[in-house]
């Protein structure tokens, strides 16, 4: 006797959320049969069970919240206050002192609640719900530049790897939240806190890396006005990802490496800091106070040779 196969929905994953035995099936692992979509009839690859429909009655697929097992990092804000940078020692803060001068680094440094850990900066993930997700070490050398010559081995991160799983968000994130200002995603930490000094018209965060433009992270923010900010030859694969969600993507960073400002993989902060006419207007110039009396009275004794303010 010649018997007919099963035939079953090409796309398992869509078919069914869940397997029967209430394992997720974003694997695919369950093969729902064809013409059963979202019903509970199939093989799972997975338990190697079958799920056959018997006396006649199909019972619907029952819906279950799996039980979280993933330890993800944390950090209290204990531990944020007592590496909280308050007297700018740390390497990038003593650069952006020299740069942009000392009231715009303490208020870069609050900002972004930039932490101190001998000498080395420590950059927070902080969400917008206050929820400290993540502490990344780097290490800065006078000139902004990172120091290469750390042992490989040098603390990269507050938590104790092997310790817990990150689940990072966009570095900055807690400044989203009752701010009405568009936001623009550059690609590292640096570069997001020094453009929030230069143009403070954007809500500056970061991404982390040039694939950090992850799915969670983007529909955090696809609510908002965004603006993305590439590194230099990197245009292309951040406007595939900023289309998917709305995102505007900006060509001034891959325009300025054409036109021979930057080089291939900088960011747009290399174009402020590494042209001198424009660095040159970033730190504020001290202001001479003119005293009036003072003035009269050199006037008014020439013979004893002081100079007027």
């Amino acid at each position: 006797m010649k018997t007919s196969r099963r035939q079953f929905e090409q796309n398992r994953a869509k078919s069914n959320r869940f397997c029967p035995c209430g394992k997720s099936n974003l694997d695919g692992k369950f093969a729902t049969e064809k013409g059963f979509e979202g019903q509970n009839v199939g093989h799972c690859h997975g338990c190697a069970k079958d799920f056959w429909p018997d006396s006649g009655t199909i019972e619907p697929i029952q819906r279950y919240t799996p039980i979280e097992t993933v330890n993800y990092c944390s950090h209290s804000w204990d531990e944020i206050e007592q590496t909280f940078d308050t007297d700018l020692e740390s390497g990038f803060a003593k650069f952006l002192i020299e740069v942009f001068g000392e009231k715009q680094a303490v208020k870069a440094v609050e900002n972004y609640i930039l932490g101190n850990y001998y000498g080395n900066t420590i950059f927070w993930q902080i969400d917008r719900y206050n929820n400290v997700r993540a502490g990344k070490v780097i290490s800065y050398l006078p000139d902004g530049k990172r120091d290469k010559s750390l042992n490989p081995k040098a603390k990269r991160w507050m938590h104790k790897k092997g310790d817990c799983d990150l689940n990072q968000c966009f570095y900055g994130d807690h400044l989203i939240l009752d701010n009405n200002l568009p936001i623009a995603v550059a690609e590292g930490a640096k570069a997001a806190i020094i453009m929030s000094l230069i143009r403070p018209e954007y809500i500056w965060i970061s991404a982390e890396s040039k694939g950090g433009l992850s799915k969670s992270k983007c529909e955090s923010i696809a609510e908002y006005s965004v603006t993305l900010f590439p590194d230099a030859g990197c245009y292309d694969l951040w406007k595939i990802k900023g289309d998917s969600y709305g995102f505007n993507t900006t060509k001034e960073v891959e325009q300025l490496m054409h036109k021979g400002y930057i080089e291939d993989g900088d960011d747009i902060t290399d174009y402020y800091l590494n042209t001198p006419e424009l660095r040159a207007t970033l730190k504020p110039k001290k202001i001479k106070k003119i005293d009036p009396e003072w003035n009269a009275f050199v006037k008014q004794n020439p013979e004893l040779g002081l100079e007027k303010n």
